[in-house]
């Protein structure tokens, strides 16, 4: 569960500056959302299944109206349990990701590769989705850019005045730490609030453990998940989210 923000490399200059002003105010989605389906839409098709095209009629996957009705349904439970509104738009994509971006208009995204994945599992739907509102709600993408700015300025700093290639490289795997360590941060907090959301929406909070588990089973496979780049899979997670699940079901 993926929140987008583009990741700014800046040069000490002035043309840098201008390139770091136009990123911070006008964020780019992933590039795989050039081409995306309103689910809104989608859910008012009329039969059993329908095939996802382009405005040339070219088609890429053939998907069943009523899961994603059934995925709308519960995208709005948990809106409604989020105090919080978003656009909910399938992208391209088979390996499996999902990602939330802010900044001016809220929007939610799943691949056909995440589709696959959870299926018609109703509760990993709704911790995914969960999961996703979350990075919204703690605007995640705006710390995303306020943090990759000192990061992008230190990364330009080690290429300036570093000349030694082994303290260089030992500096940027500091700067990757840093970064790391705040991701990680956000993944812990929006796992938190996803989960008390799918429950009060009358869903099981055992649907985070099992996405991770199946993502999980990707791993060194042909489909392993961009999602797991941003949203890091482990038996350490999985045991996190389950002890998280326990908890909740014990209130």
């Amino acid at each position: 569960m993926k929140e987008s923000h583009h990741k700014v490399h800046l040069c000490l200059t002035r043309r840098g500056f201008l390139v770091l002003f136009f990123f911070v105010f006008y964020p780019s989605q992933p590039a795989q959302a050039e081409l995306n389906w309103k689910v809104r839409e989608i859910v008012k098709d009329q039969s059993s299944t329908t095939h996802l095209t382009d405005n040339q009629g070219n088609r890429y996957k053939k998907v069943s109206v009523p899961n994603i009705r059934t995925i709308w349904r519960i995208f709005h439970d948990v809106s409604s349990k989020a105090e919080l509104t978003a656009d909910l738009i399938i992208v391209r994509g088979n390996a499996p990701n999902a990602f939330a971006k802010g900044l001016g208009s809220n929007i939610i995204g799943i691949n056909f590769g995440m589709l696959d994945l959870v299926g018609e599992d109703v509760n990993i739907w709704a911790n995914l989705l969960g999961h996703e509102f979350a990075h919204l709600k703690l605007s995640h993408s705006l710390a995303g850019i306020k943090r990759g700015i000192p990061l992008a300025i230190l990364g330009e700093l080690i290429e300036r005045k570093v000349e030694k290639r082994q303290v260089k490289e030992l500096l940027g795997l500091t700067t990757q730490a840093i970064d790391s360590h705040y991701s990680q941060e956000q993944e812990s907090d929006s796992d938190y609030l996803g989960a008390i959301w799918a429950l009060e929406a009358g869903f099981s909070p055992w649907g985070a453990v099992e996405l991770h588990k199946r993502l999980l089973s990707l791993t060194g496979t042909d489909n392993y998940p961009d999602f797991l780049k941003s949203h890091p899979s482990s038996e350490k997670r999985i045991k996190r989210l389950s002890k998280l699940a326990r908890r909740l079901e014990s209130k």
